[in-house]
């Protein structure tokens, strides 16, 4: 069974745009009605994931990579995990500096404590996220959902059933530039973040369909 996009990223800033326009990250993008985005929810995620419930990590060294001069951010910053019962998505700040925040239907902020416990209702709808790359740059990024709250349930039960792809810079295959980069972001990591993402620890910060 082949995976289906589960939702997208659209960049809305500068350091956002620079995320997308990674090299490391051009599997993930697609171009629609002249913009870009990130497609997630199609390659296997590279976390030490227990419970199989990561769809991708942001950080610099993770799935979706960020700029490895960027010493603000984790290797590990921020991840989205699928609900154990499939009903929702999460969002997780995983950094050391908790700079993550997320904004819901009313743009609201939601905070986001440090580590992976966060502060969220349990069925808040995101529509933003933000990372704080330096005291004068973020990292914006739109939510755009691709399933209702009705179907989101089924789409996630198929997406832990599918044969997901491998990220180019995991597969046994020939180096390419990607490759360099995504080793030298874990070389370069000088701080403390658990490798292990395990979605009991998290406070459940759902993100449901309508986007999710």
């Amino acid at each position: 069974m082949c995976a289906n996009v589960l939702f997208s990223l659209k960049p809305r800033s500068h350091a956002a745009r620079k995320i997308v326009n990674l090299y490391a990250n051009s599997h993930f993008v697609a171009v629609r009605d002249g913009e870009q985005f990130l497609d997630l929810g199609l390659y296997k995620s590279g976390a030490a994931d227990e419970t199989a419930c990561c769809i991708v990590t942001m950080g610099r060294a993770g799935d979706i990579a960020m700029p490895v001069e960027w010493r603000a951010i984790s290797k590990t910053h921020c991840a989205f995990l699928a609900e154990a019962d499939n009903q929702g998505i999460m969002f997780v700040d995983t950094s050391s500096t908790a700079s993550c925040q997320a904004y819901g239907d009313d743009n609201s902020r939601k905070l986001l404590s440090r580590g992976l416990r966060q502060v969220g209702g349990s069925s808040c709808r995101l529509r933003r996220i933000e990372i704080e790359v330096d005291q004068r740059n973020k990292a914006e990024f739109d939510i755009v959902g691709r399933y209702p709250s009705a179907q989101l349930a089924s789409a996630l039960q198929a997406w832990r059933e599918a044969e997901l792809l491998r990220h180019p810079n995991m597969a046994d295959t020939l180096p390419l530039p990607a490759i360099d980069e995504y080793a030298n972001a874990r070389q370069a990591a000088d701080d403390e973040v658990p490798s292990l993402i395990d979605a009991a620890d998290a406070a459940r910060f759902v993100l449901q369909g309508d986007p999710i």
